[in-house]
């Protein structure tokens, strides 16, 4: 996904010509027997437009929930990390499983102890989150 919002909060419109890419986003589409889901997940901007007001959410949401839109696409995933910030956009928390090795295997206990201590309250702030959801849980 790319983007060439055209706001800047600090000095008026941007001059941009349609074909610059000033920010974008890593996103994957990933097939199943029965639809496709996207899955949104790194975004970045070039240095000097980070403060173009609302770049995040036009690279991120905005964009990406088109292109959902566009091809028909069911199922969006924004992203592991914020989910209280997710759900005020109409995003339903979901457990998010990566795959990671650490090779020192003091920072690996550390981290797995860390992990398994955070993992009771992401389940309890999901269980809240859903509670309070507009939008269904999606099976």
């Amino acid at each position: 996904t790319t983007t060439n919002n055209n706001h800047n909060s600090n000095n008026g419109p941007l001059q941009l010509n349609p074909n610059d890419v000033i920010a974008g986003t890593i996103n994957i589409l990933s097939p199943s027997n029965s639809h496709h889901t996207f899955y949104g997940r790194y975004w970045g901007c070039l240095p000097q437009y980070n403060h173009v007001k609302l770049l995040y959410f036009e690279t991120c949401y905005w964009s990406a929930i088109d292109y959902c839109i566009q091809h028909n696409i069911q199922t969006m995933e924004p992203g592991a990390g914020g989910g209280e910030t997710k759900f005020a956009r109409g995003f339903n928390p979901v457990l998010i499983h990566s795959v990671h090795y650490i090779t020192n295997s003091r920072l690996r206990k550390a981290v797995k102890r860390f992990l398994e201590f955070e993992r009771v309250d992401v389940l309890e702030d999901m269980e809240m989150l859903l509670e309070k959801s507009v939008v269904g849980v999606r099976k």
